[in-house]
């Protein structure tokens, strides 16, 4: 077994990022619905679409749970000194995919 030792290390303050959408907007948007959210990565913070859509209803008669899927994008940085630097020399598109449930209890 070989042990990987990472090649950083985690900043807390600027290594986390938050995807915030305020109450109210929130849209209807072809199929599916968007969210224009406060998106902040590395000390950064832009309001970006997030398009999401609804899967499904689950759970049991006590908890049920609604489950989207949802996806935006944001231009990384090619530098370690561009706030949105991703690891990569290669400006590109990073696409995120997101799952997440909202319960009505």
């Amino acid at each position: 077994d070989t042990i990987v030792t990472p090649q950083y290390t985690i900043n807390d303050s600027t290594d986390w990022a938050t995807l915030v959408a305020a109450p109210g907007s929130v849209s209807r948007y072809g199929d599916g619905y968007v969210a224009q959210a406060d998106f902040t990565y590395r000390g950064l913070t832009t309001t970006i679409p997030v398009y999401f859509k609804y899967l499904a209803k689950r759970g049991t008669a006590v908890k049920w749970y609604y489950c989207f899927e949802g996806t935006f994008q944001f231009l990384a940085g090619a530098t370690a000194t561009d706030p949105y630097y991703c690891g990569s020399n290669i400006k590109s598109m990073v696409t995120v995919t997101l799952d997440f449930q909202f319960t009505d209890i």
